[in-house]
């Protein structure tokens, strides 16, 4: 917590069930160092007695307490998007399916080991998963966990699964690969968990992952970021979204800068407004032709990028 000082950070807070089914919130530090680098610090679990608001303050307030920080640097807190799609009932059950992986793969230090050995070995961590269960299905040694693991190497090799998987990767952020299973008939009509073909509801595969399943994701995050954000808040993320440096900046938009700056009065005065135009001109151009600033995918790029241009024309 040294490198924080009295800076700026935001929280990350995420809420959850243990083993025991008691509520539990962990929490993330995330904030810029020194060197301009976006750190993230894991801080500690706090037991909570449920996931209300009032509740999940008590349990942030006694980890700033204990980590002496302070609420006046605190400048943003959100919840995990995990949560949110979990609401999803596909995406329940991937979960649900992927704590039942680390369970049986958890529960043999052999396993682990050999886990661990693979990873080593940089193979792709499901390809290392479906392994490990494949080896747990057919060990005569697994006493109790075969007919288990078979069960989820089942689940595991299904289209289902493998969609989910890549649905968290692209919208959530999820490192995982793909495996090789069969994708069905995106014309074939859709067959629903547990119903014969004779009670299905008329839609095809096509319809069903990309309507009930994948569109079903995306407006689940978007009434999300709608309950949590006003219109002005969303104002200011459009705006700070044009500083973005990815693809040689091509998000950059000057007149949103410049209404980015207007929501600050007490840091930029009319005169530097009206300046400001013919400043972004010289920036982008000055970003798009210099070399330093060559293959740049984020803001924290960025940040990091500046930061250490600065410390050099300050030595």
């Amino acid at each position: 917590m040294k490198d924080i000082g009295d800076g700026l950070f935001s929280i990350l807070v995420d809420e959850s069930c243990d083993v025991s089914v008691k509520e539990q919130t962990s929490i993330v530090l995330r904030y810029v160092n020194k060197k301009g680098q976006v750190m993230k610090r894991f801080i500690g679990v706090e037991h909570v007695s449920s996931t209300t608001a009032l509740s999940l303050k008590d349990a942030i307030d006694h980890i700033f307490s204990r980590f002496n920080l302070s609420i006046s640097s605190l400048r943003a807190a959100t919840s995990s998007c995990v949560a949110v799609a979990n609401k999803h009932a596909e995406i329940e059950m991937f979960f649900t399916l992927l704590s039942n992986v680390v369970n049986v793969v958890g529960g043999s230090t052999k396993r682990f080991d050999l886990l661990q050995e693979k990873e080593r070995l940089e193979v792709v961590e499901l390809l290392n998963l479906v392994d490990v269960i494949e080896m747990i299905a057919t060990d005569e040694t697994s006493c109790g966990q075969r007919g288990e693991a078979r069960l989820l190497l089942r689940s595991m090799l299904t289209f289902d699964f493998v969609f989910s998987l890549h649905l968290m990767k692209n919208v959530l952020g999820i490192s995982d690969e793909l495996y090789n299973i069969d994708v069905p008939n995106m014309d074939d009509m859709f067959i629903p968990l547990g119903r014969s073909q004779r009670n299905t509801q008329g839609i095809t595969n096509l319809h069903h992952f990309r309507v009930d399943f994948f569109y079903a994701i995306i407006n689940l995050q978007i009434q999300e970021l709608n309950d949590r954000f006003s219109e002005a808040n969303s104002d200011l993320l459009l705006c700070i979204a044009c500083l973005c440096p990815e693809n040689s900046f091509s998000a950059f938009d000057k007149d949103k800068l410049i209404q980015l700056c207007e929501y600050y009065p007490n840091d930029f005065k009319p005169v530097e407004i009206l300046t400001l135009e013919e400043q972004l001109q010289i920036y982008i151009i000055d970003m798009r032709t210099n070399k330093h600033f060559e293959g740049l995918r984020n803001l924290n790029d960025l940040v990091e990028k500046l930061s250490m241009k600065t410390r050099r024309l300050q030595l």
